[in-house]
């Protein structure tokens, strides 16, 4: 389904009728911000962010109101779309704006910025400083700004609705509050976003397998024990677990149960009436709950758990024979969920993955109106665009055609957010193809850990193209570059470019998200260039502290992967008569990062920084 995107007027153009709206003037507030919308939280939230800025802007200390009149000399600019505001501008149905779009508009002497729920009034605030103020926050802490005291814009009449509902980025830096607002991300959902779904909790395999074994998957094929998703590797897993597990523990009755019957706990099977029973009373007692607490959710989650077990029941096979793809067994009992959710929760969808065995769509079956696809691109190279993949490209644009699509989408190395993960341009680029297609809402998984792969860059860029995938993902990361390490950006450009460079120059390179080191594509040559790439960038911006150490984190990628394969690195300098410009004494990239051993966060998923500089701690030893 296409989300239309509505802009009435994409810039700001002044008529020779109209004057400019002041703002400041001579470091003075001659203006006053009325919340427009009392009983709106993020009215408030807008209109607080709004004074803050005006007060960098020019100097002066402006005036939050909840209620004014045409008596007031003072320029009125309302926050929010409700009371009088809707007098004002009374040519624009407030009551009929799209989710999340926003209006920009002047009247008279008056400005209004606000928007559709549930946060249209805070992105109205936002693209109002980004767009006409010239504002730009880069990362926590780093806002740039102009300096005007008399501050005045010129007439506007903007309205835009965003082309995706849901624009969400799981980092570090996404997850701060003050960038989802300057961002424009998707905050206060009432949904999970990385969803585990109700059939792990409601069929619990305690309560279920060993008395209705019928309910999950069937592992018709032996497979091998090194391969997931068959039954030699669960058997082998279980039996394994069985003695390290701590005791007492279920596990040897479950593999009796598993040999008897050749079913997994792992899956349910997806044509099992006593498992939908199961879980469509789940879902229905969950959202019964939520309701009566007041917290009703937009999705409640029916998916596949995250392992490639297929059920192979005659059932299941059959209608995978006739549809082309498992993703038809799923649709098929996610339909018929939904089909109990719609008369007693018509607001709500039911959510579901299409991911792994089930990416592409069947060939006829459509999931209902109230059925939320979310396509996880977890099989992709990460080297290339998703455009590069026939089969998952393909996929995504017919799962667009026929449902409703949020996509998931990965942006990071998650066994070492430190080191360069050369698919810099990849993110922008799919998020335009994302909007091609008609996907309704992104969201992507990046990076955590303070001095993660250059993390702020890619959320800025990434939630630009999120907001309006028009535009070039490329010269967004050069305005990102320059405007966050000034002189030294032109630098970090180059250096991703060569980055891209040596990970396209390996032939048939898979670039995954789970590598420990560079090992698969950098070269010492690679290495090398990076390296006197940083030089340059590190002494472009020498004389200033801020910069100097931005552009000295964002080196740790670098130092730190030079460590990683020291050695290697080093024989292979020597062997191909290379110079070797890693660092001569190790020990003191160590020692440089050992203040921020507790401080910076992650280094893997679900593994602290300080997990890895133990490691390179004992490796690389102080030195007297």
């Amino acid at each position: 389904m296409i989300l239309m995107m509505c802009v009435l007027l994409a810039t700001a153009i002044a008529s020779p009728a109209a004057a400019a709206v002041r703002i400041g003037e001579a470091g003075d507030a001659v203006a006053v911000i009325v919340v427009g919308d009392v009983e709106s939280k993020g009215s408030h939230i807008a209109a607080a962010d709004l004074q803050d800025v005006l007060k960098r802007i020019t100097g002066a200390e402006f005036e939050i109101v909840e209620q004014t009149d045409d008596t007031d000399a003072r320029t009125r600019i309302f926050v929010g779309g409700g009371g009088p505001v809707r007098a004002i501008a009374s040519d624009i149905d407030f009551d009929g704006l799209a989710r999340d779009e926003i209006v920009m508009k002047t009247v008279g002497r008056d400005l209004v910025l606000a928007g559709g729920g549930p946060r249209g009034t805070v992105y109205a605030v936002s693209t109002f400083f980004q767009d006409v103020l010239g504002c730009r926050w880069w990362a926590p802490g780093a806002l740039t700004a102009p300096n005007d005291p008399d501050l005045a814009v010129e007439p506007l009449d903007v309205r835009y609705r965003p082309p995706f509902e849901l624009r969400f980025v799981l980092s570090q830096i996404g997850g701060v509050p003050e960038a989802r607002r300057w961002h424009r991300l998707s905050y206060d959902l009432s949904f999970d976003i990385s969803p585990r779904g109700i059939p792990s909790r409601a069929l619990r395999p305690d309560r279920y397998y060993a008395d209705h074994p019928e309910y999950f998957a069937y592992l018709r094929e032996d497979g091998s024990e090194d391969r997931e998703g068959t039954y030699l590797f669960l058997r082998k897993q279980w039996k394994h677990n069985a003695i390290h597990e701590p005791k007492p523990n279920s596990y040897n009755k479950w593999v009796e149960v598993l040999d008897r019957t050749r079913r997994a706990y792992n899956q349910f099977c997806p044509n099992s009436a006593g498992a939908r029973r199961v879980i469509t009373d789940a879902v229905l007692e969950e959202l019964e709950k939520n309701r009566s607490a007041g917290a009703l959710p937009e999705i409640v989650w029916v998916a596949q758990g995250h392992a490639n077990f297929m059920c192979q029941c005659d059932a299941c096979e059959a209608m995978r024979g006739r549809e082309g793809s498992d993703s038809s067994n799923w649709i098929r009992m996610v339909n018929a969920v939904a089909a109990e959710v719609a008369p007693k929760f018509p607001t709500v969808k039911v959510g579901t993955f299409a991911f792994l065995h089930t990416e592409a769509p069947p060939a006829t079956l459509e999931p209902a109106d109230n059925v939320l696809i979310y396509h996880m691109l977890h099989e992709t190279n990460r080297l290339d665009p998703v455009t590069t993949y026939p089969f998952h490209a393909d996929a995504m644009r017919k799962w667009a055609r026929i449902g409703t699509v949020y996509v998931w989408d990965y942006d990071a190395n998650y066994r070492n957010y430190y080191q360069p993960y050369p698919n810099y341009f990849v993110s922008g680029q799919n998020v335009k193809y994302f909007h091609e297609v008609g996907v309704d809402g992104i969201m992507v998984q990046g990076g955590f850990g303070k001095a993660a792969d250059l993390a702020a860059m890619r959320t800025w860029v990434t939630a630009q193209m999120m907001w309006n995938p028009k535009r070039d993902p490329r010269t967004l990361m050069i305005e990102f570059l320059n405007g966050y390490y000034g002189a030294a950006g032109p630098y970090l450009m180059e250096y991703i470019e060569t980055m891209v460079d040596a990970a396209h120059r390996k032939k048939g390179l898979w670039l995954g998200s789970y590598a420990f080191t560079t090992k698969d594509w950098a070269t010492v040559r690679d290495m090398n260039a990076a390296t006197r790439l940083f030089n340059e960038a590190a002494a472009a911006v020498r004389a200033d502290r801020i910069l100097a150490q931005r552009v000295w984190l964002a080196r740790k990628s670098i130092d730190l992967s030079w460590l990683d394969r020291y050695d290697e690195f080093r024989n292979a300098a020597r062997e191909q008569g290379l110079p070797f410009l890693g660092p001569a004494n190790p020990s003191k990239i160590v020692d440089a990062v050992a203040p921020f051993r507790t401080s910076w966060g992650h280094w893997h998923i679900g593994k602290p920084f300080s997990a890895y500089f133990d490691e390179i701690r004992e490796k690389f030893p102080p030195q007297p």
